[in-house]
């Protein structure tokens, strides 16, 4: 099914049918009623009357009425037309009373017109005046801009100056926060400084007990080997002894035993002489093991002594370093390196006297 164009723009009424249809009502209204009391002879003073009540009305309704309710440069300009449009219907009616009377009655009629045309007159100024009432309460686009732009700018103007005393804050803070980053590193600094001198101080103190307790166990261990050495070549002594008097007890029982058996017995000179001479042998073996065991034990003796001298010595020299590296750490500035590079670092020290000592 065709449909024709619609000749509204976008389909949508510039004005609703509400409106219209007031505005056909009021010059309807006051139209007709000027007439019909124009034509009942009322006082005119009625007949204007009753024309301004007719524009006051449909200016309050319009304005004040939320359907019907226009712009007030809109009701001022229907205002302004129906006054005029009151005035001419005033006018017509009057010079039609004219036309119609006789010529010896128009002179009567003077009078008659001119306060009709007064009457007429007296929509059209009202009419006026509601124009010019409403157009105080119309929106002045261009005064509204300024005053927007007056009210930007004062903004912008308070938004430049809140900004300024915010940067200002900022910079006092930034100022007092520097301030106070300084005072707390120098209180930390003085508090890292006291606690590495009583560090420093606990470690030395700490160093020079461990280098007593070693020197003391040194000294003990060593005197322990000593009277260790001394017990040993002494029990050796004793034992020597007892093995001497041993075989010169045996081979003086055996010369008496052979001396008395002797005379019975001429024939074992020859047995004597040999049971003699393994004595002799025997008692020389026994010597020269004792001799010999003397000296083995002797030469471990010395080699654990050399053993436990070289051990305080390279004990001496780790406790030597291990408190140099360490009044070099405390006293030396605080370097940036990490706890496993100076525990490295700890340690090579620590181990080069190991290296030079083998």
């Amino acid at each position: 099914m065709d449909r024709r164009p619609s000749r509204k723009t976008h389909a949508v009424s510039p004005r609703q049918m509400p409106d219209r249809l007031l505005l056909l009502a009021a010059f309807a209204l006051g139209a007709g009623g000027g007439v019909a009391l124009k034509l009942l002879g009322v006082d005119p003073l009625l007949s204007a009357g009753f024309a301004a009540l007719v524009l006051i009305a449909y200016a309050a309704a319009t304005y004040y009425t939320t359907p019907l309710r226009l712009e007030p440069e809109a009701i001022g300009d229907n205002c302004y037309y129906l006054g005029f449009l009151f005035t001419l219907t005033s006018l017509s009616v009057t010079l039609y009373f004219v036309v119609r009377s006789g010529a010896e009655s128009r002179a009567e009629l003077i009078p008659e017109v001119i306060s009709g045309f007064g009457v007429a007159l007296s929509s059209t100024i009202m009419g006026v005046f509601l124009r010019v009432l409403m157009m105080q309460f119309r929106v002045d686009l261009v005064t509204r801009e300024q005053h927007t732009r007056l009210e930007l700018d004062m903004a912008a103007r308070e938004l430049r100056e809140e900004m300024a005393r915010s940067l200002r804050q900022v910079k006092s803070f930034s100022l007092e926060s520097l301030q106070l980053a300084g005072e707390r590193d120098e209180a930390m600094r003085r508090q890292s400084d006291a606690v590495l001198a009583g560090v420093q101080a606990q470690m030395q103190h700490t160093a020079a007990l461990v280098g007593e307790t070693v020197q003391a166990a040194v000294r003990d261990q060593t005197a322990l080997a000593m009277a260790a050495i001394r017990e040993q070549g002494a029990v050796g002594m004793l034992e020597l002894r007892a093995a001497i008097q041993d075989a010169a007890l045996a081979m003086l029982d055996s010369a008496r035993t052979a001396f008395t058996a002797l005379d019975a017995e001429k024939g074992v000179v020859t047995g004597f002489r040999l049971t003699v001479a393994d004595e002799i042998g025997r008692l020389s073996a026994a010597l020269a093991g004792a001799t010999d065991q003397m000296a083995e034990q002797s030469d471990r003796l010395a080699r654990s002594l050399d053993r436990a001298v070289a051990q305080y010595e390279d004990a001496a020299r780790r406790l030597a370093f291990a408190t140099a590296a360490l009044d070099a750490t405390l006293t030396a500035p605080p370097a940036r390196q990490t706890a496993a590079e100076r525990e490295r670092k700890l340690r090579a020290e620590l181990d080069e006297p190991n290296g030079r000592g083998d």
